[in-house]
């Protein structure tokens, strides 16, 4: 069940990297490989066994549920509850398409960019292991230089994602050589994986009911999404430790069950702060390229 959480995000991620006919293609696959492990039941018992595989009308025990201890068994077991809290997954979800579909985008381009700009650096650096250290110096100005259109795209990029993690730039990682050449795309995997666990999150905090065994679903996520908000770190870690606790009470209580539900929104809430912040950084980053391009025609 877990991993139809990530679906959305898979689904826009196959898009922006293989496009509509690609995607259906690659979705056309996992259709089939289901169609053939399910055929000997599909066959005999068709109705069962799509039945009894998409139970969306099973009423979970209230006695178990960690994260809604807080309501009455009635208003838990109530049909019109849980397609509320579908609509609301679903309302998050749209919320969230617009800034997903952005950070997929970059990734892919940044991306195509450094394959791109590959070859040159290893030409580069090829150059300059068969020069003398000396005629390097007296030859830096006739060496291949990047064009101005990715010298200005790869410092707009640079800057937002540094400002978006809320810190300083990190430095290169130490060469063995101090004069190669080498551009760092580590930091936007970020662009690919915050979306992911993000799409996870929302549905975790939409369940209609958690068990204890669901805390796997998404505890390994949890710290890189709380250092993708703007909250301070003694915040960050109280949010965590919180968390914790509440998975960690048994069996679960009121005020453990609210309290979850609180973390979960003001994590929500900060990664959602923070995608806001990035998504204007990435508008301006856009912005101040195109004026680049102008004067350099």
């Amino acid at each position: 069940m877990n991993i139809l959480l990530f679906a959305p995000a898979l689904l826009l991620f196959y898009l922006a990297n293989l496009g509509l006919l690609r995607t259906i293609l690659q979705l056309a696959v996992c259709g089939v490989v289901q169609l053939l492990l399910g055929a000997p039941f599909l066959l005999t018992h068709p109705v069962e066994y799509l039945r009894g595989s998409f139970d969306l009308g099973r009423i979970f025990e209230h006695k178990w549920t960690v994260n809604y201890r807080f309501l009455s068994r009635d208003l838990f077991e109530n049909r019109s509850f849980h397609v509320s809290l579908l609509g609301l997954h679903l309302l998050l979800l749209l919320a969230f398409a617009k800034p997903i579909w952005t950070f997929f985008q970059s990734y892919v381009r940044l991306r195509r960019i450094e394959d791109q700009l590959q070859p040159q650096i290893a030409q580069q650096n090829l150059e300059l292991k068969k020069r003398p250290k000396k005629v390097e110096k007296d030859k830096d100005k006739d060496q291949k230089k990047f064009t101005s259109e990715q010298q200005s795209f790869l410092k707009a990029f640079e800057k937002s994602l540094q400002k978006a993690s809320g810190g300083k730039a990190t430095a290169a990682p130490a060469q063995a050589e101090p004069e190669r050449y080498g551009i760092h795309f580590d930091r936007c995997t970020q662009l690919a994986l915050l979306p992911f666990f993000l799409c996870n999150l929302v549905g975790v905090a939409c369940s209609r009911s958690l068990h204890y065994q669901f805390y796997v679903w998404y505890f390994h996520s949890l710290p890189y999404l709380a250092w993708s908000t703007p909250y301070s770190l003694g915040v960050r870690c109280l949010i965590l430790g919180l968390i914790e606790y509440c998975w960690n009470t048994y069996p679960s209580t009121n005020f453990s069950s609210a309290a979850l539900h609180f973390t979960h929104v003001v994590l929500l809430a900060g990664v959602a702060k923070q995608l806001v912040q990035t998504m204007r950084i990435n508008n301006a980053a856009k912005r101040e390229q195109q004026e680049q391009q102008k004067k350099l025609q």
